[in-house]
């Protein structure tokens, strides 16, 4: 019996061309803000046509690798591995991933946040407190949820919670999380509209500090246990409503046991 052998993909040449920049531009050849060479002037590096260059950096452009200013030449930019993910994922985002999202945040992010409790310096507490603060502005102010209004709700939300990401200090955890920011960042688009129009407090404990702020405050305390039981609650997007604000009552209750037994527990007051 013949062994199965994938077919091997033919590359086109406008391929070929752009991972051969996308390659140089990634390592360093061009410093960001650096004018790259004309179309004329690649064309002659690479032995290719001006139309294959062309296509090459609209590729570039689109990936965001590149800007290209009509009459002033194509310029680097400087390289964001979560910007180049968050725009290359219409093509690798399909609907069997936002089934997984769950799995996926309770697995990396909830881990995230125990290191976070452990790790984090005054600087990432600092970064923290500025993306809830953010985030409280926009639910507040903004009722809108389409449009402009959800994309811009949805981004606060997700630069919080990568923020807790980045004070666990764990290079892998974070690269993983910047794969996933586009399957999350759609699963909230699809789920915030309907859970808000349900539930318009959803957010907010009854001291009305959001859940966010809740979860930075157990950090802040380096309280793993009430950390990680808020996190689980708020990243279960497939818990009913009315199950997920009864879940949240009881976090609600055991905290205000927590600050009538301590007072001096309070978290402290970081500013930023």
């Amino acid at each position: 019996m013949e062994p199965r052998i994938a077919a091997i993909q033919r590359e086109s040449l406008n391929d070929k061309v752009e991972k051969r920049l996308r390659g140089m531009l990634t390592n360093g050849t061009w410093s960001p803000g650096e004018r790259l060479p004309t179309e004329s002037e690649f064309a002659r590096m690479f032995g290719v046509s001006r139309t294959t260059i062309h296509v090459a950096l609209q590729k570039l452009n689109a990936s965001g690798l590149v800007i290209t200013r009509a009459g002033d030449g194509t310029f680097a930019k400087e390289f964001s591995l979560r910007s180049y993910l968050n725009n290359a994922s219409d093509l690798y985002v399909t609907p069997e991933m936002l089934d997984d999202v769950y799995a996926f945040r309770r697995l990396v992010e909830v881990e995230c946040a125990r290191l976070a409790c452990e790790r984090a310096t005054p600087e990432d507490l600092q970064a923290m407190q500025l993306s809830c603060g953010v985030y409280q502005e926009i639910i507040r102010e903004n009722t809108e949820q389409t449009g402009e209004g959800l994309l811009r709700r949805v981004k606060a939300d997700m630069d919080f919670h990568y923020s807790i990401c980045q004070a666990s200090h764990n290079s892998m955890y974070l690269l993983a999380m910047n794969a996933a920011l586009g399957p999350i960042g759609k699963h909230l688009e699809n789920i915030i509209p309907s859970r808000i129009a349900r539930a318009p407090t959803v957010d907010f404990l009854s001291d009305g500090r959001t859940t966010h702020q809740y979860i930075l405050d157990t950090i802040k305390r380096r309280d793993w246990p009430a950390c990680q039981k808020a996190y689980l609650i708020h990243i279960d997007h497939h818990m009913p409503i009315d199950a997920y604000q009864k879940a949240m009552e009881d976090i609600d209750r055991l905290e205000r046991r927590r600050v009538n037994r301590s007072p001096q527990a309070e978290p402290e007051n970081i500013v930023v």
